[in-house]
C-alpha cells in the first residue's frame, strides 16, 4: 500500500480555538497529530462536535489553524494563501456531506464539474468531452450535464460532486461525511464508487465519519476523536475488536 516511508499528509499538534464574544473560548481541536501515508485511507471517527470536520476544514485550508502545522507532500501548507493555496487544491480535493449545498445552484452540473478543467487551461471542447467521461465514471449519463443541482436526487448529486472532486486527478481525497445524508441503499452504492475510484486513481484518502462500522469496512487505519482530542488510534478492525477507550466502546455499542 505505502510506496515510500514519507507521509503524504502530516498533521502536528493541530489546534483550533474559536473566540466567542462574552463567553469562554471554545477549543474545537486540541493538539491533534497524525500522518497519512501514500495510498492509505485514514478514517477519523467521532460524534458531531468531536472536532473531526474542523480538522478536515483546517487541512483543506477552509479555516486557519490556531497553532500546529499541516504538511502536504513535504510542503508546509498551514498558512497557504493565494497561488500557493491553488496549488494545494490541485493536489487535494474534498467531497462534502451535503452535495446540493456544495454546488452553485445557478450553474449546471457539467459546468461545475468542468470548472477546474477550464481554470487549468483546457479547451471548451475537451472540457465537454472530459466531463462526459467523468460523469460516466461515476455512473451518470451525459444527460446530467445540463441539469441543475435541484433537478437531481441526493445520490446523483453526490456522484456529480465526486466527479467534480476527481476532475483534476488529486492525489488526496477528503470525504467529510460524504454518505451520511444519503439513504442506506444509495450510501452503499456511493461507498462502492469511492472505493473503486480511490483504487483505480491511486488516491490517498481522509475519510471523516461518525459510523465506526463503515470506517471498519472502508479504511486501512483510523483515529477516534472526542472533545477535540484523539482518544484512540489503530487499525479499524483492532479498534472494534478491542477498544481501549470508554468513548470508543460507546461508539461501537451504538452501531454494532
Amino acid at each position: 500500500m505505502n510506496k515510500n516511508n514519507a507521509p503524504i499528509l502530516s498533521v502536528k499538534n493541530l489546534t483550533k480555538v474559536f473566540k466567542r464574544h462574552g463567553q469562554p473560548d471554545f477549543i474545537a481541536v486540541n493538539d491533534v497529530s497524525f500522518d497519512v501515508m501514500n495510498g492509505e485511507c485514514l478514517g477519523i471517527i467521532g460524534e458531531s462536535g468531536s472536532g473531526k470536520t474542523t480538522v478536515a476544514n483546517m487541512i483543506a485550508r477552509f479555516i486557519d489553524a490556531t497553532s500546529g502545522s499541516i504538511t502536504l507532500f513535504g510542503e508546509d501548507i498551514t498558512h497557504a494563501k493565494g497561488e500557493s493555496l491553488k496549488n494545494v487544491w490541485r493536489k487535494m480535493q474534498m467531497v462534502f456531506q451535503m452535495p446540493m449545498e456544495s454546488f452553485d445552484p445557478r450553474m449546471k452540473l457539467g459546468e461545475s464539474i468542468g470548472e477546474s478543467l477550464v481554470n487549468s487551461g483546457m479547451s471548451a471542447g475537451d472540457v465537454k468531452n472530459e466531463v462526459t467521461r467523468l460523469l460516466s465514471l461515476v455512473g451518470l449519463s451525459a444527460e446530467f450535464y445540463p441539469r441543475y443541482p435541484h433537478e437531481v436526487s441526493g445520490g446523483q448529486c453526490q456522484r456529480a460532486a465526486i466527479a467534480r472532486a476527481i476532475a483534476i486527478r488529486p492525489a488526496m481525497l477528503i470525504c467529510d461525511e460524504a454518505t451520511s445524508a444519503l439513504d442506506v441503499t444509495v450510501q452503499s452504492e456511493v461507498i462502492a464508487l469511492l472505493r473503486r475510484l480511490i483504487h483505480e486513481m491511486d488516491m490517498t484518502c481522509l475519510f471523516i465519519c461518525h459510523d465506526i462500522a463503515l470506517v471498519q469496512h472502508f479504511c486501512d487505519s483510523a483515529i477516534v476523536m472526542q472533545h477535540g482530542k484523539i482518544v484512540e488510534r489503530g487499525k479499524p478492525g483492532d479498534i472494534v475488536r478491542n477498544p481501549q477507550d470508554d468513548y470508543t466502546k460507546m461508539l461501537i455499542d451504538s452501531v454494532l
